[in-house]
């Protein structure tokens, strides 16, 4: 398969390296590589949003590919997962997310998935926001979920006193705890701001103010179960492997949006 687009390739190779320098992190836990992790964070958001502000970005026109939005995704991630860093300040797993991203950027700069036509979408820079403000709400609910994951598996890890090295490199578990739900907030707030500048497009687009749409409903449910985790965290003791089943859980409703919602809606079908 022949590699596309030059700069998607050295996008790759970013990603790559700072992969490569969150698993040193990882092996090492050297504080002096606190600054140049998040400059190397920074230095790719920049350079992956000049990559799209030269005509790359997936919905700025009428078609759009999936090797496009893969890129999309990957960039999404590490803008949530730095947010998450930057709340937390834990970064040791930093080497996961950004391998899923770098693998995400590989498959774009590859050129697999070239789609068909699309259909017409409106012509605003609001379509962008609305698609970007998604994505980075739906993968700060994947990091939760990742997050829950590394916390259950160092529960087990404990709890059988195997104190390996993942033990040695995890968060410990209030901290792997405390990122999962950072994450979720971060996850509720994009999302229903996706959700009012798509209201807004709909209602430029048709006059009125539109809700019958599973994709809109499936996405307002999701948002209804991560603020009852939210709101109920206190009342009914929300934490630690319980709050690492809810973000699984939630995860799973997440799934169902960004796939089954697809089919089901009417004008979210652009492929």
């Amino acid at each position: 398969m022949a590699l596309q687009q030059p700069v998607s390739i050295i996008l790759c190779v970013l990603y790559g390296l700072l992969a490569v320098a969150y698993g040193w992190y990882f092996v090492k836990r050297s504080a002096a590589a606190h600054v140049w992790l998040r400059a190397g964070l920074v230095a790719v958001i920049v350079a992956h949003l000049v990559f799209f502000a030269l005509g790359q970005w997936p919905c700025a026109a009428a078609s759009s590919e999936l090797r496009q939005m893969l890129s999309a995704l990957a960039l999404a991630m590490v803008v949530a997962y730095f947010l998450i860093e930057w709340a937390s300040r834990e970064r040791s797993a930093g080497v996961w997310v950004l391998s899923l991203a770098f693998l995400f950027q590989f498959v774009s700069a590859v050129g697999v998935g070239r789609g068909r036509a699309a259909a017409e979408l409106p012509q605003s820079p609001l379509v962008a926001v609305h698609v970007g403000l998604a994505l980075v709400g739906y993968c700060a609910f994947s990091l939760s979920a990742v997050f829950a994951l590394m916390y259950l598996v160092l529960y087990h890890q404990i709890k059988i006193r195997r104190l390996g090295l993942v033990f040695n490199g995890f968060a410990s578990l209030e901290a792997l705890e405390a990122m999962a739900y950072r994450a979720i907030h971060f996850g509720v707030g994009f999302l229903i701001l996706s959700l009012a500048v798509g209201e807004r497009l709909l209602y430029r687009q048709e006059g009125r103010w539109v809700w019958g749409d599973a994709k809109i409903l499936l996405s307002l449910a999701v948002c209804a179960f991560y603020v009852f985790v939210i709101l109920l965290r206190k009342p009914w003791a929300i934490r630690g492997r319980r709050l690492a089943a809810f973000s699984v859980l939630g995860f799973g409703m997440v799934l169902v949006v960004l796939f089954g919602g697809y089919y089901l809606s009417g004008f979210h079908r652009f492929r």
